[in-house]
């Protein structure tokens, strides 16, 4: 019997055994294949690329993707390699087996540039400085006493700045030309002269609605100032001079008939300009002034 219970488990303890020799060697060859040339990175595809620096992306992409393969490629490595270029936000990877690598890339654009003197740097949404290349003239200015010595703002104040700018959307935001603060907090003033009063930079989506309501239901009589500091009752009118320290425009540029036109096709065209009707009286579009609350006060909603 005992000669009969070993031979009956002899099949079984030989193929334990040749897997257990065998193992090793599976581990070993897959390891191997990982980094042959069998699947090394040959084509690469980049998407999502764009600016004067291009081109340098690509190639630090290119560079980095050619020293792995598609078994075993790293978009942690990928990101590594174009770190210097401060508007990659992300980089991701996917494999085409066997010799082709794409990536995306996601790129910040600045939103705002920071003048200090006669320096300037572009910033995105997030802080990050992006370098004086995107420093333009077409972008919002935020005047400082001097640049960040970083790579990001820490700034409270301009980080409320770029909350505010970051919520604007882009048919409003080139038409923007600074934001700085006032006695009735976060302001915004257009190329036109036009004052745009935030107060701080909470719900600024709700705010930059409510303020394109109220231009697109006075765009024959264009206001000097739109206070959105409660967006619920937002007020717009001439304010006396000690609140408008440089109101000298005196129509809208591009015209106010185009920029109604493209404030209504950015939050619904006609119905938007229809809400408005319900929720701001005529003196709050007709440009007689209309008292705001004061920029400490928040309603039942904005507390909660």
């Amino acid at each position: 019997m005992l000669w009969y219970g070993a031979w009956r488990h002899r099949p079984v303890r030989r193929a334990t055994i040749a897997l257990l020799i065998a193992l090793p060697c599976l581990g070993g060859g897959w390891l191997w294949l990982r980094r042959s040339p069998l699947v090394s990175v040959e084509h690469v595809r980049i998407a999502g690329v764009h600016g004067a620096d291009a081109v340098a992306i690509d190639a630090a992409l290119t560079g980095a993707a050619r020293h792995m393969t598609t078994l075993d490629f790293s978009a942690a490595g990928l990101r590594i390699a174009v770190a210097s270029y401060p508007q990659v936000r992300s980089v991701t990877a996917k494999a085409g087996f066997p010799h082709t690598l794409s990536i995306t890339v996601s790129e910040q654009p600045p939103i705002a540039t920071l003048v200090a003197g006669g320096a300037r740097v572009g910033v995105a949404a997030d802080g990050v400085l992006l370098g004086g290349a995107f420093a333009s003239s077409s972008l919002p200015l935020i005047e400082v006493s001097e640049l960040p010595a970083g790579r990001r703002v820490t700034a409270g104040q301009i980080r409320q700045y770029l909350t505010v700018l970051a919520a604007a959307p882009m048919s409003i935001r080139r038409l923007l030309q600074k934001i700085y603060s006032t006695q009735k907090g976060i302001t915004v003033q257009a190329h036109n002269g036009l004052l745009i009063y935030f107060g701080d930079a909470t719900r600024p989506h709700a705010k930059w609605l409510s303020f394109t309501r109220v231009v697109v239901a006075s765009a024959a009589t264009p206001p000097s100032y739109i206070d959105v500091r409660l967006p619920e009752r937002p007020a717009a009118g001439i304010p006396g001079e000690s609140a408008t320290p440089s109101t000298s425009g005196s129509s809208l540029d591009p015209t106010s008939a185009a920029l109604a036109a493209s404030l209504a096709g950015a939050v619904g065209g006609k119905s938007q300009a229809a809400a408005t009707s319900t929720s701001a009286s005529p003196s709050e579009t007709e440009g007689s002034p209309v008292q705001a609350a004061p920029a400490g006060e928040q309603t039942t909603e904005e507390k909660h």
